[in-house]
């Protein structure tokens, strides 16, 4: 088959990895073929050339062209459908529009953004996507409050010391982060309750920990009805599986 090209707009490195990941296990576990191949299947890519995923820089939607798609123009400013622009969604039109540009043009786009307990972020880019016809499928992972909280979600402990750690971080907070992680926050930093600061003391700077806590999708998706993991991993079953082939 034919390389997939998968563009990615997301804010850094962090959301890159975890997002790739599951993205690739998803693919592996339904279509075995790709196991030990993926990397020549499919490729990630930014707006720009040689970059793997994009942050926006909004000078480079400063002139980005209009595009007709199904007999619909399509420009980076304006109602949307007679609707008045929610929160971002100007700045999502903008990016799909500079992938629509980008050469090649992707066949899937994936949009990550941390909602930070900001409802109206979600219902702005649900706006621009489902609102508007685009020549590529768009794929959501919104995390609530941020992506690190995927990773504690996926935390199961693995010997004494680490459910030793687990327990002692669960009485400390009142609740139980890794089956509740929706609960953390994202700001202030330093808050007990802080998705970056409860990460670090679950797995330390072990970047080989941390990845493990991805290793189990499906503890993952059981997890993430309220993180915004469950609906992205359901958007990849349901939008990027199917484009490498008919599954069993």
């Amino acid at each position: 088959m034919n390389e997939v090209v998968v563009g990615l707009a997301c804010e850094d490195g962090g959301h890159f990895s975890t997002v790739t990941t599951l993205v690739d296990a998803a693919l592996v576990s339904t279509h075995s073929w790709l196991d030990g191949v993926i990397a020549t299947c499919r490729s990630w890519r930014g707006v720009h050339p040689g970059e793997p995923w994009y942050k926006y820089d909004s000078a480079d939607a400063f002139d980005v062209r209009p595009i007709t798609i199904d007999g619909q123009r399509i420009a980076p400013r304006g109602y949307i459908r007679g609707e008045s622009l929610k929160p971002e969604a100007s700045m999502w039109r903008k990016i799909l529009l500079l992938f629509c540009h980008a050469q090649p043009r992707p066949d899937v786009v994936i949009l990550v953004r941390d909602l930070d307990g900001y409802a109206d972020r979600r219902a702005g880019l649900l706006q621009v996507r489902d609102r508007l016809p685009w020549p590529f499928k768009i794929v959501f992972a919104g995390a609530e409050p941020e992506v690190e909280a995927w990773l504690v979600s996926g935390f199961e402990p693995g010997d004494d010391r680490e459910r030793s750690l687990a327990a002692e971080i669960k009485r400390d907070l009142s609740f139980d982060p890794t089956t509740e992680s929706h609960r953390l926050t994202s700001h202030p930093n330093d808050a007990r309750t802080d998705a970056k600061r409860v990460l670090e003391q679950l797995c330390g700077s072990d970047l080989d920990r941390r990845q493990a806590c991805l290793q189990d999708s499906r503890l993952i998706h059981s997890r993430g009805s309220t993180n915004g993991a469950r609906a992205f991993l359901d958007e990849i079953e349901q939008h990027i599986v199917p484009v490498f082939g008919p599954t069993s």
